[in-house]
């Protein structure tokens, strides 16, 4: 995770796990508790909590409302060249 002069937020993630940290870590900068982010998203609590831990079972609706909530949004790009010919998660 960076986080650049002109404020952007930027992450690479490549696992539900580094995704679920970095959100937490985003919630938490922004002085937001889990429940805040609960009544802004529309989404249980509960399904944060299993969001920032990086649980594989909480649905894609339920990501973008809680990236919504925290004034995020999602880019998809090509990964960087590895050398290995194998994908890992990071």
């Amino acid at each position: 995770m960076k986080e650049e002069d002109n404020n952007l937020f930027s992450i690479t993630a490549r696992s539900p796990k580094q995704l679920g940290h970095a959100l937490k870590r985003h919630r938490i900068k922004l002085k937001l508790t889990q429940i805040e982010v609960s009544q802004r998203s529309g989404v249980r609590q509960a399904n944060i909590s299993q969001l920032e831990q990086g649980h594989v079972g909480v649905k894609l609706e339920t990501l973008f409302k809680v990236i919504t909530a925290l004034n995020l949004e999602t880019t998809v790009r090509r990964r960087k060249s590895t050398r290995s010919k194998e994908i890992r998660d990071a």
